[in-house]
């Protein structure tokens, strides 16, 4: 992620290029309480959807910035299609400056 969308996205104010692992963002689920050091709740389009497995890729639209997001399949409900909104959240614990 480059500097500028690191900073428009996730508020962090960093002169280098940023870091996340797909499965460090997460999707929000209705009733789910998340703890720890999160970005604001971001909302993004579903450009496509592949299943892996026991995992589900996800490649988001926030904002005109393409993500991957992984999500763990848990059940057939948590699949989204193309064009369905949802609300991602950054571990920032997990973000990590690489150049």
């Amino acid at each position: 992620m480059c500097t500028a969308q690191a900073a428009e996205l996730l508020d962090l104010q960093t002169n280098k290029q940023l870091a996340a692992r797909p499965e460090s963002i997460y999707i929000r689920e209705p009733g789910r309480q998340y703890t720890g050091n999160l970005s604001p709740t971001l909302s993004g389009t579903v450009k496509s959807s592949l299943l892996l497995g026991n995992v589900i890729r996800y490649r988001v639209d926030v904002d005109g910035h393409q993500l991957t997001v992984d999500l763990l399949n848990r059940s057939s409900e948590r699949m989204a299609g193309r064009g369905a909104r949802r609300e991602l959240m950054f571990s920032l614990d997990e973000v990590r400056e690489v150049a």
